[in-house]
């Protein structure tokens, strides 16, 4: 309710106590921060008295002067907008109607509306405050808030004492009809305006449904920066792929604590190039949800290569085709960098050398669960391949892996000096020419699983194989509890 009958002076030093009264009534989803009291409106200072019923737009936001309305000639550092994206979306004021010349109301509401609530109820000669959250407007150049004096006149009298802000912001991207590279710009300016995120100002840029050409140069995120498509089918961000020879550029550079999600990229490649890749995460520990990858036009054909970083990849279609080389996942790291891959399809379709998930240098631990590798149509093929020093750890749980190439193939190959395990999965090697399920140097282990290879069904430096299948060649490991393609049980060996 209004606070009646205070004078002026008593009101203006009782700001301090007043803001913690307007905190607790923060608008949901909105964070309150507090400021130094500062005078924003004076009309005794300058304007004049209200007539009745006039209204007046008063600004509060940026950091230019206010004395032009009676404020403060420094301004009272509320944030503006950034890129014409407003960081306020309410302020905390204490506002007092000062010597009415009768009964009436006063109005506080944001610019570009037409209405807003009454936020003082006075009567003849008596000075009365109020202190309350008031929206400001969300276009720049219109004026931030509005003061409505209603039935009799009055003086009015504004100081801020706080502001809203959302701890997210929300940036909308539209495309240009038709013209895929000009929406490709529109995306690419959009990011290249935030220049102010962080822990605790974290942005989203909303990509509408479209096609968004980003050419060469890609899309490089930013931390605290998400980027959310309207859908895997709706909203498509395309490039080349590659603008060197040097596997550093891509469609989308990922960054740190961001998240690309809902929407699909595509690497077209091209000749004069030998690489397409469309999502590079270089040193960063980038999330992506919910993402189709499509990549192929390149001598060599990336679907993700992770750079020294630690992603989480979770339900994302990758399909890579063509090219003399293919990889679903190029997980290139170094010490305590990681990967993980969950509820996710990768193909790799006719590249000559096709690999679904390729590790090296290298690695602390690779994480694979519910995750479907085909790798078909080429002439080598490895569902997984490392080529790692160093102590590692490859987990699979619950995932099918296949490869099939006309010359050889392994289900997952590996060395270095780690361990693979393998928990409630599906491994196979086929197609003509040599096939391995599992084929690696280091240790390995294989439980409650299905491991199918004509040369070998797996062949290890140390490896334990317990309640497994084994369909195939000859398994080199020590078995506990397996069983071949007939069904004839081995207690203590292997097939």
């Amino acid at each position: 309710m209004p606070v009646r009958g205070k004078p002026v002076l008593w009101i203006a030093f009782s700001l301090f106590a007043l803001t913690a009264a307007i905190a607790s009534s923060q608008p949901p989803d909105l964070t309150y921060h507090t400021v130094a009291p500062c005078a924003v409106v004076n009309t005794i200072l300058a304007g004049g008295v209200f007539a009745p019923n006039e209204a007046r737009t008063y600004q509060i936001v940026g950091s230019g002067s206010l004395a032009s309305q009676g404020g403060s000639s420094s301004g009272c550092g509320i944030p503006g907008f950034s890129n014409n994206i407003p960081q306020v979306q309410a302020v905390a004021v204490n506002i007092i109607a000062v010597n009415p010349t009768g009964a009436g109301n006063l109005y506080a509401y944001a610019a570009g509306t037409t209405a807003g609530p009454s936020v003082i109820n006075f009567t003849l000669g008596e000075n009365v405050a109020n202190t309350m959250p008031v929206a400001v407007a969300q276009a720049p150049g219109i004026g931030d808030f509005k003061i409505t004096v209603n039935v009799s006149s009055a003086h009015v009298i504004v100081s801020v004492v706080g502001y809203y802000s959302k701890d997210v912001q929300t940036v909308h991207v539209h495309p240009v009809p038709g013209d895929a590279t000009a929406s490709g710009t529109r995306l690419l300016n959009a990011l290249a305006g935030i220049t102010n995120a962080s822990a605790t100002k974290r942005y989203v840029i909303k990509v509408e449904p479209g096609i968004y050409d980003v050419g060469t140069a890609g899309l490089q995120m930013k931390s605290f920066v998400d980027v959310e498509g309207s859908g895997q089918n709706a909203t498509v961000i395309q490039g080349l792929g590659s603008n060197d020879q040097n596997f550093t550029t891509a469609v989308v550079q990922g960054a740190s604590s961001c998240e690309l999600r809902d929407v699909q990229l595509k690497s077209t490649g091209t000749p004069s190039l030998p690489y397409a890749i469309a999502l590079l995460i270089p040193g960063a520990d980038t999330r992506v949800r919910n993402v189709a990858i499509n990549s192929s036009g390149g001598n060599v054909n990336w679907g993700i290569r992770n750079l020294n970083g630690s992603p989480v990849i979770e339900e994302v279609d990758i399909l890579v085709q063509g090219g003399s080389t293919g990889y679903g996942i190029v997980g290139t790291g170094g010490s305590g960098s990681s990967l993980v891959v969950r509820r996710t399809t990768i193909q790799v379709v006719g590249a000559n050398h096709g690999q679904g998930i390729f590790r090296d240098l290298t690695a602390t631990s690779t994480e694979l669960r519910d995750v479907q590798i085909r790798v078909s149509g080429g002439v080598h093929a490895s569902g997984i391949k490392t080529m790692l020093t160093g102590p590692f750890l490859i987990t699979i749980t619950g995932s099918t892996i296949e490869a099939e190439g006309s010359s050889g193939s392994y289900g997952i190959n590996f060395d270095g000096g780690g361990q693979v395990k393998v928990e409630q999965s599906r491994v196979r090697g086929s197609g003509n020419g040599f096939s391995y399920g599992i084929n690696g140097i280091g240790s390995l282990t294989v439980n409650h699983s299905e491991i199918i290879g004509a040369t070998a069904t797996v062949e290890a430096v140390d490896a334990k194989i317990g309640a497994t299948l084994l369909d195939g060649g000859p398994a080199f490991a020590t078995c506990a509890g397996v069983y071949d393609e007939s069904y004839t049980f081995f207690a203590s060996t292997c097939p």
